[in-house]
């Protein structure tokens, strides 16, 4: 049966102000008039809830920290002490958002709460209380930090995050109208040193201060999210040709290209920001030049291997060589009736010998 002619207004209102929430038996189920009665003939204790006075149950606070400050979530936001927030972080520092429930009654399991935030760009995502448990007392409150991934990366700029709970089916106490919580951060731009090694050769470009035209290493200031320096310059060595800026002396990954300009990746994103999280010593890399050496036999004959189909004619033959390499240092010889070889030069009269007489 029902409960005949149910007190569904409750009792007066306390001295402290509190909005009566219910009745509740001892399994913590709330009673109203249309309840059933159990089968089992017995007495039943209902119990009146409160929540706190002024409509402040069930709000909650915010605070930001990273890890390096914080030991315990629970430190940083209290109950009675309000909360203890960093106001500006370095952009691409782990965000952690801690939070609490306060002046809820009782206690009780808060698995069916939801936290629905919204940020000021427009961004939201919701956080679910499970396996939770309120403690009891004249605040009873409850607290959870993690981190977002909506609050990660975010750009250089103000934000204001705000917090609303959805008591859904818990805790009728809950007061959602006024249980809304903002709070105000800043994110700041976060500066990293690339450190440039030429690698053999000579810095060549203006960003590079008083080391430009040496092989000193130079450095400069990179800002993450942030396009400054994106055209680096570049670095030359004679005989080689310059490939970009690369994380290791062979290898690695390339951050500039062979122009000195940025290249999309994990250090710099399709927008051209710096996204890399970290200094970095970045090393000019090289590639050897080739060259051709055209011979011309100049009214002899050719004679050696390396010569190919003209091998014994008295055409120009061209062959391929590797700054820095040995390939063709015996190249071979020519002959003509009546003279003697005297080697291959740069002219044809005079110039500089390249090869001698063998």
């Amino acid at each position: 049966n029902d409960f005949p002619a149910f007190p569904e207004n409750g009792p007066s209102q306390p001295s402290n102000g509190g909005t009566f929430a219910g009745w509740y038996n001892s399994s913590g189920t709330r009673v109203t008039g249309a309840s059933i009665v159990p089968e089992k003939a017995t007495d039943h204790t209902l119990t009146a809830r409160w929540g706190s006075g002024g409509g402040g149950s069930g709000s909650c606070d915010l605070g930001f920290y990273t890890p390096s400050t914080l030991i315990d979530p629970l430190l940083v936001t209290t109950v009675q002490g309000g909360t203890s927030s960093m106001t500006s972080i370095e952009q691409g520092t782990p965000i952690y958002l801690n939070y609490a429930f306060k002046n809820l009654v009782g206690s009780d399991d808060v698995a069916g709460f939801v936290n629905r935030f919204t940020l000021s760009n427009g961004i939201t995502f919701d956080h679910s209380w499970n396996n939770s448990t309120l403690h009891a007392g004249n605040y009873g409150w409850a607290g959870e930090s993690y981190c977002p991934s909506a609050l990660q990366d975010l750009a250089p700029g103000t934000y204001t995050l705000t917090c609303r709970l959805d008591a859904t089916d818990k805790l009728a106490e809950i007061n959602e109208a006024n249980n809304t919580k903002s709070i105000t951060f800043k994110i700041t731009p976060r500066s990293f040193t690339l450190t440039l090694n030429p690698n053999g050769g000579t810095l060549n470009g203006n960003n590079f201060g008083s080391a430009n035209g040496t092989t000193r290493t130079a450095s400069v200031t990179v800002t993450y999210g942030k396009s400054s320096y994106a055209n680096l310059g570049r670095a030359a060595r004679s005989g080689y040709t310059f490939t970009g800026w690369w994380t290791a002396a062979s290898g690695g990954t390339r951050v500039f290209d062979s122009n000195g300009n940025w290249v999309a990746g994990s250090y710099w994103n399709k927008s051209k920001q710096w996204i890399h999280a970290g200094n970095v010593t970045l090393y000019a890399q090289w590639r050897a030049n080739v060259y051709t050496l055209a011979l011309d036999p100049n009214g002899g004959t050719l004679q050696g291997g390396d010569f190919g189909a003209q091998n014994g004619t008295t055409q120009m033959t061209l062959v391929k060589v590797t700054y820095g390499k040995s390939s063709y240092a015996n190249l071979g010889r020519a002959a003509r009736g009546g003279c003697t070889f005297t080697g291959w030069w740069t002219a044809a009269s005079g110039g500089t010998r390249v090869f001698d007489s063998n």
